[in-house]
């Protein structure tokens, strides 16, 4: 199988090859932390993420100024 062939069947499958490793991931958190450690893991990472977020839109919605440098 070829990079164009592979590039094709990822693209095709995205959710599936994304999903099935995040699946990965979290198996293997959970056998090496422990299932409660797991879930404050990721519930840590999906409130950094959701700050990011906010972060962003705010910036994009005062005309792309970056709140953090103040000037």
């Amino acid at each position: 199988m070829d990079d164009k062939n592979l590039l094709e069947l990822l693209k095709r499958h995205k959710w599936t090859v994304g999903l099935a490793v995040g699946a990965l991931i979290f198996a293997v958190s959970v056998i090496s932390y422990g299932f409660f450690k797991t879930l404050f893991l990721f519930a840590c990472i999906a409130l950094g993420v959701w700050g990011g977020l906010m972060i962003d839109k705010r910036a994009r919605e005062s005309g792309g100024k970056d709140s953090s440098h103040n000037e």
